[in-house]
């Protein structure tokens, strides 16, 4: 039993479950098995790293909002998605509920963390992020799309930079006091961002990648924020 609530409790975090490679292939591929193309003005580099990192359906899926969810994954830098296809970090691209996928079956009908007050359970959850497996649900890119974010792919990938890649970096000093500093100016009345400095990172990296209008609005209204998310991320040494 207390295995089975640290458990609950690792997911609530955004750490997520260890899926084996063996589940991904049973009915997922690599998108580097796919004939699908990638429009870009780096397409060579970028698809590089995608193709070793995004796993699809074998079959039945919208190509279209696949292609979707490539567009936004590609708007990160090319050297964060190097590092990320060297620390084996995948991104799995589902159909149907996230609550059908190996490691979350046991969340059926519970109520995520932040959703107390709301009739939504883990099954209407459309991704999750933190551990070395991102998830997200094909065809919910957009916000309003069964979450709050500006993009759904990249607020979960930077659940798992968080961990994998700047090592919790929700934790750190430098970082919670920029966010206690600018939280009530970016998301005034928006518990979730206010109450989980994790979750205000995974949106403002959302937010930074997402297009040039939120970059420009985080900038704008959250200056002390996009300057460290820029150190963090652009002054690393990949």
């Amino acid at each position: 039993m207390k295995k089975r609530i640290l458990f609950v409790c690792m997911l609530l975090l955004g750490m997520g479950p260890a899926i084996t490679y063996s589940s991904f292939e049973r009915n997922y591929t690599l998108l580097k098995n796919v004939d699908i193309g990638m429009e870009t003005s780096n397409q060579s580099y970028i698809s590089r790293y995608l193709n070793e990192i995004v796993y699809i359906p074998k079959d039945n899926y919208n190509e279209q909002e696949v292609m979707t969810s490539l567009h936004y994954i590609s708007r990160i830098p090319s050297p964060l998605l190097k590092e990320m296809a060297q620390k084996e970090i995948n991104i799995k691209l589902f159909n149907g509920q996230l609550t059908d996928e190996p490691g979350f079956l046991f969340l059926k009908g519970k109520v995520p963390r932040g959703y107390e007050l709301s009739s939504k359970v883990w099954d209407d959850v459309p991704g999750a992020g933190g551990s070395k497996t991102v998830y997200v649900k094909i065809g919910h890119s957009e916000k309003g799309q069964g979450h709050g974010s500006v993009n759904l792919e990249l607020h979960e990938i930077a659940h798992t930079v968080d961990r994998h890649i700047l090592h919790n970096l929700r934790h750190k000093e430098k970082f919670l006091t920029v966010w206690n500093e600018e939280k009530q100016i970016l998301f005034p009345n928006q518990h979730y961002f206010l109450n989980y400095p994790e979750e205000y990172f995974a949106e403002v990296f959302a937010m930074y990648y997402a297009n040039s209008f939120t970059r420009t609005y985080l900038k704008e209204n959250a200056p002390k924020t996009a300057r460290y998310l820029e150190e963090v991320i652009g002054g690393r040494n990949f």
